[in-house]
């Protein structure tokens, strides 16, 4: 339906990301295999995660009914979903910026394409 950047200290908690992105799809319409654990950690929030691996899966907003919310990394087609939208851009982190300057790499430290590695500064 949407997709948007959210950026309330709830969803970067939940995520363990400085932003969250997220999908905004129809009750109902989300199929997801395996167990799945539910919690309402905010007041009138119901999230849920991979009871294996504790993937963030959907968020169920008051404020949004009829709607489940689905981080779009868990996606399967996540490329589809660009974000159009940021919610709670008061809330975004002061430092939370695309930076051009910085160095990029085509892997990370755990793959041979990447130039640092942790392992390097120990």
């Amino acid at each position: 339906m949407t997709a948007a950047y959210c950026h309330c200290t709830d969803c970067r908690s939940a995520t363990g990301a400085p932003v969250a992105a997220f999908a905004a799809v129809g009750e109902g319409t989300v199929t997801t295999t395996g167990p799945v654990k539910q919690i309402e950690a905010t007041p009138g929030v119901q999230r849920q995660f991979c009871h294996i691996c504790g993937a963030p899966l959907t968020a169920s907003l008051p404020y949004l009914p009829g709607h489940v919310c689905v981080p779009v990394g868990v996606m399967d087609d996540p490329d589809d979903l660009a974000p159009n939208i940021r919610s709670h851009a008061a809330s975004k982190l002061s430092w939370r910026h695309l930076s051009y300057d910085l160095p990029r790499e085509t892997g990370s430290a755990r793959t041979e394409t990447c130039s640092y590695g942790l392992a390097d500064r120990a």
